[in-house]
C-alpha cells in the first residue's frame, strides 16, 4: 500500500501541533502530500432556534490566519512553497 496523501486535523491547540509534527514526519519519509484541515460550522444558531444566519467566512478566515501566525508550529520544521527548508 502506497501512501499519497495525509489528512490532519488542526484546532491550533499543543496536540494538534504534535499531530502535525508527526505526519509531517510520515510524510517526509514517504513522500505523500500534507493536508491540514481546519472545520467551521456553516451555520449557527442565534438565541431563537428557528433563526439562523451565515457567518462571515472572510472575517473568520482573517481571524484564523492571525491566530496562527501568533502561535507558531515551533518544533516543527518551515517550509517554503518550493519544498526547500
Amino acid at each position: 500500500m502506497q501512501i499519497k496523501t495525509i489528512l490532519v486535523p488542526c484546532d491550533f491547540s499543543e496536540y494538534a501541533e504534535y499531530a502535525f509534527t508527526w505526519a509531517l514526519g510520515l510524510a517526509e519519509r514517504w513522500g505523500a502530500k500534507l493536508i491540514l484541515l481546519h472545520a467551521a460550522p456553516l451555520f449557527t444558531n442565534t438565541s431563537d432556534p428557528g433563526e439562523v444566519f451565515l457567518l462571515d467566512y472572510t472575517k473568520i478566515e482573517k481571524e484564523l490566519l492571525a491566530d496562527a501566525e501568533r502561535r507558531p508550529l515551533s518544533s516543527a520544521p518551515t517550509r517554503d512553497r518550493t519544498g526547500s527548508r
